[in-house]
């Protein structure tokens, strides 16, 4: 069977932090909570397709905010025992979230990737020591103070140069039987909902319910550019912020195509 070198799982989709350009839209993202039924059938599915996956990233919008965060945690490490799992979170919630959670993240030999966030610095030495006390280990990223902005109003972009310069084109990210290459696909609907505005996507997003997948050919599937890479445009870079106002659709958009 194949291995899967990674994946993404948002188990939240909203944030407590609400960060002006953040690449997930969670600033205004619906409240979100994934089922641990779903999740569960998820990694069954993924269980029978792949021998292991190298590395599961639990994350949102912000993953504490989970009431069953501990429950993905255990059924990740049944389906997939050799695998580094990880929560991805800007940390904010470590200090106050039940000592239970850390217990089974613990036990599970879980760790966090912590975000450095200028909120976060302000608890960063707290974070650790509450860390520690549990036995987790954790990473902490230098302080975040600069976004980056890509998305394009329009598909203008060249699909292979912009596939070839992606530096996220191996963030595969699964949720609710959905799986594609990196987050941008899974954003569509809801994009659509709130702004009004649509992204043509084809099949950039495949099922993993489909019985015709093999382990091998999801992976080939994941391993090349789609529809979507249009819409990647000329990174920008700004500086971190919290939302301020409602965001409109033009805070994510860039001006030039890469050709």
């Amino acid at each position: 069977m194949t291995i899967l070198p990674y994946i993404e799982i948002p188990v939240v989709k909203h944030c407590n932090l609400n960060c002006r350009y953040c690449s997930h839209f969670a600033n205004v993202e619906d409240e979100y909570f994934m089922t641990v039924a779903s999740y569960e059938t998820d990694m069954a599915r993924m269980s029978c397709l792949f021998s292991n996956i190298a590395e599961i990233r639990l994350l949102g919008g912000e993953p504490l905010l989970h009431p069953h965060l501990g429950e993905f945690i255990k059924i990740s490490r049944r389906y997939f025992p050799d695998a580094a799992l990880k929560v991805v979170t800007n940390g904010l919630l470590i200090l106050s979230v039940d000592a239970c959670v850390l217990q089974e993240i613990a036990g599970c030999g879980a760790t966090f990737d912590i975000s450095l966030y200028p909120p976060t610095q302000k608890i960063e030495r707290e974070i650790c020591e509450r860390l520690y006390r549990f036995g987790i280990k954790f990473y902490i990223s230098e302080p975040v103070i600069k976004f980056q902005r890509r998305l394009l109003p329009r598909p203008e972009s060249a699909i292979e140069k912009t596939w070839q310069a992606c530096n996220t084109k191996n963030c595969f990210v699964l949720c609710e039987r959905k799986i594609s290459y990196c987050y941008a696909p899974q954003l569509v609907e809801m994009v659509e909902k709130k702004f009004g505005y649509h992204f043509y996507i084809g099949n950039s997003v495949a099922d993993i319910a489909d019985s015709r997948w093999t382990g091998e050919s999801l992976l080939e599937f994941l391993q090349q550019p789609h529809e979507c890479c249009a819409y990647c445009g000329q990174p920008e870079t700004v500086d971190w912020m919290r939302t301020q106002c409602k965001p409109g659709l033009s805070d994510w958009f860039v001006e030039k195509p890469i050709k």
